[in-house]
């Protein structure tokens, strides 16, 4: 009787093991297949887009937030509700030619509109939810800051510098502002030489502006201007 008992006690011991490790990599796997599907989710200005048709333009000429919801199978009646309900967020009467937008349409034979998403500028939008209960909010990229350096050698202007070596035609202004006491930008000279080591700011890949100047150098009519921040009594300086 004792070996029997231990026999089925083992057996009970085991039974218990297998069914701990089977929940937990059968749940492992769940959670992993989960991930997986997850990960395979496309998502544009917080919205899921894998299951929508993307639709990128420009405004034209004349071109209302009307005109173009009208193409998309949205009739006047939500048209109309849709502008009242945009007034505390945005006024469509700034609607701008020239300014991206994107339709995410249902992937059918009508594509009719679910989103339109009115790009203000670099990094804030407008989106105008066309579902159901109807909705207009306004929401921001994310921003990224990168350090990057930049030299030359200016034969005509700072400007043209700048642009001839790729870089954010932006940052002759934060120069400027750096050595305002002491360079007059106007009388820049042939020759003249600078280093300078900043903060760059990128939505996605587009630089969108020039961040702080963490360190430049300028050679000027044969003298030598240096700048470093460094802040004091919590207020930045050079």
């Amino acid at each position: 009787m004792k070996i029997s008992f231990k026999i089925i006690f083992a057996g009970l011991i085991s039974a218990f093991a297998f069914i701990c490790l089977y929940y937990k990599f059968s749940n492992n796997d769940q959670v992993s297949l989960q991930s997986i599907a997850a990960a395979k989710h496309q998502a544009e200005y917080n919205i899921r887009t894998d299951t929508l048709i993307t639709k990128r333009s420009k405004i034209k000429t004349n071109q209302s937030l009307s005109t173009i919801l009208l193409k998309h199978h949205i009739g006047y009646p939500i048209i109309d509700k849709l502008i009242k309900k945009s007034k505390d967020v945005f006024d469509v009467r700034k609607i701008r030619s020239g300014k991206k937008y994107t339709i995410l349409c249902q992937k059918d034979s009508t594509e009719k509109a679910h989103y339109l998403v009115y790009e203000i500028d670099a990094r804030e939008y407008v989106v105008f939810d066309l579902r159901n209960d109807l909705k207009v909010y306004k929401e921001k990229k994310p921003v990224t800051k990168k350090v990057m350096a930049a030299s030359g050698i200016i034969n005509s202007s700072l400007y043209a510098t700048l642009q001839k070596h790729n870089v954010n035609t932006v940052l002759a202004i934060a120069l400027s502002e750096v050595f305002a006491w002491q360079i007059d930008f106007y009388r820049i000279q042939k020759g003249d030489r600078f280093k300078v080591i900043y903060e760059e700011e990128f939505v996605g890949d587009e630089s969108i502006g020039i961040g702080r100047i963490k360190a430049a150098y300028f050679k000027h009519a044969r003298h030598d201007y240096y700048g470093i921040y460094f802040e004091q009594n919590k207020r930045g300086e050079y």
